[in-house]
């Protein structure tokens, strides 16, 4: 193809619209010029380093004409745990970097097991704090090492997720270790969006005026008016698997809510009244507990409440927390999602749901487990037609069931109940909810749902995460409007 009859530019300018890697790579081996001259935007997505010699190649093809390919480098991913000689490695990449910061415009970085990967030589933490550049950077086990490159960046960053390589902290640990507004002190300015793990804010003192996402993982009970404080114009909170005890094993219990989170949410609502909240914040995501623990009493427009519980369903859920947290919130964009169809279907879940006068979009998402035996689809049904009729704002529903309880790897962890001669499905066997959704008829679920209300527009109806037979759900219905 070197006889090509199309323009050369006219080549490289439709490549330089394609976004597939796979397809770029294909193109370049058409002809010497798409070879020579477009493969450099082969590295404008993230480039992936999961051994020492992919890394050392890397940087000999782009010395070769670093002119022409350093600056269509935007993300670097480093995965290298362990390196030949750790000591030459840094030394040589940090001259790398040095050699070619003058041509880079690097945005993105990702550096797991970063502790050990920055500490690799004393020049390395000097090279990648001087790439001006740099938005986003993640970076997984961090240390003392990660942190002075936090510390010590130039870049004016906007994203950062930070996870420390420590599994829980305990009191002996540092305040800077484990809060993340003094380990991110020096981009106050500059940050839009916080990603941390088992980290929690403490001190009141240093402020992120421009950060409006923040996630949450992992963490104690929060102090709500430390991160009011710390971040006054939030608009997305989110907070998964939290850990409100110093024994990380220990999950939620109806004790251990009355003993240690309701006197902290008491606690957070006398502050907030006191000293203001948040008037910015508009979406929440993550953990229920963790919402009901922050006390926050004013209106949220979107909410997304998910059940993180993986005691195989049987906990039952707390409709007075339900309460709690929804009747204040009031939201207009609501998402659950419950582990184990039991909770929705019998702990008054529906009627307070039908009652729910603001809501204009509802999502349900049941995570069946084994112990659901005598639920069937039809149950479903009329649990959705209950609450769907009273709701006389809403525009749009989704109901989706996840089958990933109903695994090969989560029946496998029954062998010990089947042992102690308790009621557990084989691995091989469906139990008799899976048996209901055998040749369900999925579209009708959607058309009965659409016409519960006239207010509806439209239903989505789904399943998947099933791996014995049961086919994939995707139904969308739209009310057809005069």
């Amino acid at each position: 193809m070197d006889d090509c009859v199309v323009n050369f530019d006219i080549l490289e300018h439709i490549i330089s619209f394609c976004r597939c890697r796979i397809t770029r790579a294909a193109v370049t081996r058409t002809c010497r010029f798409l070879h020579q001259t477009c493969l450099k935007y082969l590295v404008e997505d993230t480039v992936e380093f999961l051994d020492e010699g992919t890394l050392w190649g890397f940087l000999h093809w782009t010395f070769r004409d670093a002119y022409n390919r350093a600056p269509f480098i935007r993300g670097l991913r480093f995965a290298i745990y362990t390196f030949y000689d750790p000591e030459v490695a840094g030394r040589l990449l940090a001259k790398s970097l040095r050699d070619l910061r003058p041509l880079l415009s690097i945005s993105q970085l990702t550096i797991h097991n970063a502790d050990t990967f920055l500490g690799s030589h004393p020049d390395l933490i000097p090279a990648i704090a001087s790439l001006t550049t740099l938005t986003n950077i993640a970076l997984y086990d961090i240390g003392d090492n990660a942190r002075a490159l936090l510390r010590f960046s130039r870049a004016s960053l906007t994203t950062v997720l930070a996870r420390p390589e420590i599994d829980f902290p305990d009191v002996r640990v540092r305040p800077f270790d484990t809060d993340p507004t003094i380990m991110l002190a020096s981009q106050t300015r500059s940050l839009t969006s916080i990603t941390v793990f088992r980290m929690n804010v403490t001190s009141h003192d240093i402020c992120f005026p421009n950060v409006s996402s923040l996630v949450l993982n992992e963490i104690p009970l929060p102090l709500t008016q430390a991160y009011v404080r710390s971040f006054p114009n939030l608009r997305k909170l989110s907070i998964f698997g939290e850990r409100w005890s110093e024994d990380p094993s220990e999950t939620w219990t109806r004790s251990l809510q009355e003993d240690l989170i309701t006197p902290r949410r008491r606690l957070n609502m006398r502050e907030q009244q006191r000293r203001g909240t948040w008037a910015s914040l508009s979406h929440y995501e993550g953990s229920p507990i963790a919402l009901y623990a922050l006390g926050l009493t004013f209106h949220i427009p979107y909410v997304s409440l998910v059940d993180e519980d993986e005691t195989t369903g049987d906990l039952p859920i707390d409709l007075k927390l339900f309460r709690d947290i929804l009747l204040p919130s009031r939201p207009q964009h609501l998402s659950i999602s419950f582990t184990g169809a039991t909770e929705f279907l019998e702990e008054g879940i529906v009627p307070f749901l039908s009652y729910s006068q603001d809501l204009s979009s509802l999502a349900l998402t049941i995570v069946p487990v084994w112990t659901n035996n005598n639920i069937s689809m039809d149950d479903f049904l009329v649990a959705c037609i209950s609450i769907l009729r009273d709701l006389h704002h809403i525009t749009s529903f989704t109901f989706h069931i996840s089958c990933i309880w109903l695994s090969t790897a989560h029946r496998t962890k029954l062998r010990p109940i089947r042992a102690r001669g308790l009621s557990a499905p084989e691995p091989d066997s469906l139990c008799p909810f899976e048996v209901s959704m055998q040749d369900y008829d999925f579209d009708d679920f959607a058309r009965c749902c659409l016409s519960a209300t006239s207010s509806l527009r439209d239903v989505t109806v789904g399943l998947d995460e099933h791996e014995f037979g049961i086919k994939d759900v995707s139904i969308r219905l739209e009310r057809v409007m005069a």
